[in-house]
């Protein structure tokens, strides 16, 4: 008796096993459905972009949530056939199911969050509907087998509650676009995915590169971590079940065990967010100095070829008691003058009352997509602090 327990508990975990990698396979099939891409015009953002064609919101509430139920959706099918009547294996797994997730997976979601660390519902509109129609199908179980017609499903029953779900979806789309009161947001960034053009992932560049460069010279891998880090696009539902399922079959994973590049992105951008405030702690000193300095406002400028003229800040430090001229010039690097940007040289002139001074260079535009290229402007002579060379990227 002990052996049959023992074989039937292992027969039973081996056609578990089954039914999440078929399962799993499903749900690959339909993310690579909801995972198609098109180059469509964002009116938020301004310009085209590279954008799914089945809404995120929509897709998880359907498709990808028919994926993730498949096993509970085929038991309680067969529970049910061909009497209709409520089994062991009936509606009770669709319930059961619902139950486990609302408060099982909800308790294990914040008892897993490490001490010190705290977790934001991003999208708090599509939540919060999400929440409140959970709730109400409980509730709305509970009318239709204990009030309107006792232990029974009648087919209008039936008809309401599926025509439920699709209200729901409208509603959850219509938080999700911003179309109902208080759902508006703000112009989603671009995330970095393979189908990303290159325009785009130069607009992620000149994104980090405005937010981290200023101060320091990002190498190019700093910026493909920066990149990853601040365009990040979440692992799908699917890609999380599957690699679940080879990390338990002992199968090669989906996501490596190492720290990803998005977690060696966020320790960077840490990082350099460390040394900013130790250069704005400099610039405090240089402020209150006994003699003047000039510097330029930052090390590195990062703009696109699109811009048209890019305005270089320089900045007098400490007390000025009389007139202060400082030489400037332009200087090749990888973007060549006259092809790249017009050269330009002169002389900025600080007092008491014009502490600032703008350098105004042009950039050429070019046809077609380059490389990432740079040159310099530097401040020659005069009382000059370190930043007497700027960068344009």
């Amino acid at each position: 008796r002990e052996m049959r327990i023992v074989l039937y508990l292992i027969g039973l975990l081996w056609c578990f096993m089954g039914v999440a990698i078929i399962s799993d396979v499903f749900m690959g099939a339909i993310e690579k459905i909801t995972s198609m891409k098109v180059l469509r015009y964002d009116k938020r953002l301004g310009k085209r972009r590279t954008m799914t064609v089945w809404n995120p919101t929509v897709a998880n509430l359907t498709l990808m949530a028919l994926g993730s139920s498949a096993p509970e959706i085929l038991l309680n099918v067969i529970g049910i056939f061909p009497t209709f009547q409520s089994g062991a294996l009936g509606p009770s797994t669709i319930v059961g199911s619902a139950a486990f997730n609302l408060l099982c997976i909800s308790a294990v979601c914040v008892a897993s969050i490490p001490n010190g660390e705290t977790r934001k519902i991003k999208d708090c509109g599509v939540y919060s509907i999400t929440a409140t129609f959970s709730i109400f199908a409980y509730v709305w179980l509970l009318i239709i087998l204990l009030g309107t017609s006792p232990d029974v499903v009648e087919t209008w029953e039936g008809v309401v509650t599926f025509l439920f779900f699709w209200v729901f979806v409208l509603i959850a789309f219509l938080a999700d676009v911003g179309a109902l009161p208080g759902t508006a947001k703000e112009a989603s960034g671009m995330t970095v995915q393979p189908g990303s053009t290159t325009e785009e992932l130069a607009d992620m560049e000149l994104k980090v590169r405005q937010k981290y460069g200023q101060h320091k010279n990002l190498t190019p891998e700093q910026v493909s971590l920066l990149i990853e880090c601040e365009c990040h696009a979440p692992h799908s539902r699917a890609t999380h079940r599957v690699n679940a399922t080879r990390s338990l079959v002992g199968g090669r994973r989906i996501l490596g065990g190492g720290p990803s590049r998005y977690e060696q992105g966020l320790l960077l951008a840490k990082e350099l967010e460390e040394e900013m405030k130790v250069h704005q702690r400099r610039l405090n000193d240089i402020s209150t100095a006994a003699a003047p300095v000039v510097q330029f406002q930052a090390l590195n400028y990062s703009v696109l070829e699109s811009v048209g003229q890019v305005k270089i800040k320089a900045i007098c430090y400490g007390p000025i008691d009389k007139p202060i001229k400082v030489e400037y010039a332009t200087r090749d690097g990888s973007a060549k003058a006259i092809d790249d940007y017009t050269p330009t040289q002169g002389i900025l002139e600080f007092d008491s009352k014009h502490t600032e001074r703008e350098i105004t260079v042009t950039i050429a535009n070019s046809e077609g997509t380059e490389d990432t290229e740079e040159f310099y402007v530097d401040l020659l002579s005069g009382p000059l602090g370190a930043m007497r060379t700027v960068t344009i990227v």
